[in-house]
């Protein structure tokens, strides 16, 4: 009977050979899932940067639009009797509103094009574009 216990005492112990092997196999992968969910959240945040910043400059390259369109009117003598819904388009070279939709490009890389809205009250957009990215502001008087 003693000669069984020792036997079972010894079955035990000589099991946990592999013991340690498991347990770094386990401990590593546990390490490896939470690296990865790490380096998986650090990339979402570039690209949502980077997609902020594209949508940042389409916005500003709309603005920069409005501010050209508020200075061709105040200035440079923009004559917008020309703008209705067959001509909504604002071509500055020739200063009046087109059919044919113009595009400025900036020096970015991003570029606008501005639109006649609605008649009353008298209302412009200005569409920004840089990489697929579209922001648009409008302006009424």
């Amino acid at each position: 009977m003693e000669n069984d216990s020792v036997k079972f005492k010894n079955l035990f112990i000589s099991d946990h050979r592999g013991s340690t092997l498991l347990m770094a196999v386990l401990i590593l992968s546990g390490i490896l899932i939470v690296s990865l969910g790490t380096a998986n959240l650090v990339f979402s945040g570039v690209r949502l940067s980077r997609l902020q910043e594209n949508s940042t400059r389409a916005y500003f390259s709309a603005e920069a639009g409005i501010e050209r369109f508020i200075w061709a009117y105040g200035k440079n003598g923009f004559d917008i009797s020309a703008c209705s819904s067959s001509q909504p388009y604002v071509d500055f070279t020739s200063n009046k509103c087109e059919a044919i939709k113009p595009v400025y490009t900036l020096s970015n890389g991003a570029s606008y094009y501005i639109i006649f809205s609605n008649a009353s009250p008298l209302s412009f957009s200005a569409i920004g574009t840089f990489l697929n990215n579209n922001r648009s502001i409008e302006i009424s008087y």
